[in-house]
């Protein structure tokens, strides 16, 4: 018996799979089944976009279309963690990061709050320096659980302020209760859910604050934090340096020495406190003492 030699069927190209996805996109009528496709095949949509630039068009209007269904369809769960992956890709490439990204913004408000809070150190490991400012804005405002109901104080100006607010306003009246958020804050970074490294900056800015009930709660931390942290380490120095110097562009040259001494109203005499307490501790640091007091000089020339 002679064997015949039958042909290897050929593998599915791309554009098979894309038409058999859209055709099962198309057919998922109800919810539980547009969630089932939604999460097996998104994140496979979003590597076709970036590998295969011959049909990038039509899987862009694939992702139209789920796009479209998905804002109408609240409770159409998204999958997130699988999401963060691609956008933390180390290939990099533009169409992954951006659309993972706006996918993220989409699903990860719509988890419940336990798989939220699971996925908590995968968003902050997402917060890396080759993602955009608005990108890295976006998805910190996802771990804001309270949105609606947020009261955020003011920032030192207003670039700053509607980064962190985003078309909403303070409704912060009284210093009492801005006392109250800083003290909250400074309790916070004592948790030690950050490095020593990064909490110390804002225990310092706490510790040149204005308020009492501020200051103690900063300087109790400080004292913990002043013996773990590695005041020689160069890139702590540069960060800290950086704040030292501030924005020269924000100081005033009309404003007397003494007006900043005496009037804490004043905004520029919390840059007076912050210098003169955190000039203490350049004070402990053997490679900052030749350029002190060049500094120190040089900020007071910019307050006179």
């Amino acid at each position: 018996m002679l064997a015949m030699a039958v042909p290897n069927e050929e593998a599915p190209g791309p554009g098979e799979d894309i038409d058999r996805l859209a055709l099962r996109i198309s057919l998922a009528d109800i919810d539980d089944q547009f969630e089932k496709v939604v999460q097996k095949s998104l994140v496979f949509i979003l590597k076709y976009l970036a590998k295969y630039e011959d049909h990038r068009k039509k899987l862009m209007e694939l992702l139209g279309d789920v796009t479209r269904r998905l804002k109408c369809r609240p409770n159409i769960q998204v999958p997130v963690h699988e999401l963060f992956l691609t956008y933390n890709d180390p290939s990099r490439q533009v169409f992954l990061v951006n659309f993972s990204h706006l996918y993220i913004v989409i699903g990860y408000p719509r988890l419940p709050f336990s798989q939220q809070v699971k996925l908590l150190p995968v968003l902050y490991g997402s917060l890396t320096d080759d993602k955009s400012i608005c990108q890295r804005d976006a998805v910190q405002r996802l771990n804001r659980f309270d949105g609606a109901d947020i009261v955020i104080p003011d920032g030192f100006n207003s670039y700053d302020l509607t980064r962190v607010a985003h078309e909403r306003y303070s409704t912060i009246n009284s210093a009492e209760d801005l006392e109250k958020y800083k003290v909250g804050l400074i309790q916070f970074y004592s948790r030690h859910f950050f490095s020593a490294e990064e909490s110390i900056i804002p225990i310092l800015f706490g510790y040149g604050d204005t308020r009492h009930s501020v200051v103690s709660a900063a300087a109790k931390e400080l004292r913990t934090l002043s013996m773990i942290v590695d005041w020689e380490d160069e890139l702590l120095l540069t960060r800290i340096m950086a704040w030292y110097l501030g924005r020269r562009r924000e100081c005033d040259p009309r404003v007397s020495y003494l007006i900043v001494i005496f009037t804490p109203t004043n905004p520029t005499y919390f840059l007076f406190r912050f210098h003169f307490h955190i000039t203490c501790f350049f004070l402990k640091l053997r490679s900052c003492k030749c350029c002190l007091l060049f500094l120190v000089c040089t900020d007071l020339l910019s307050i006179w």
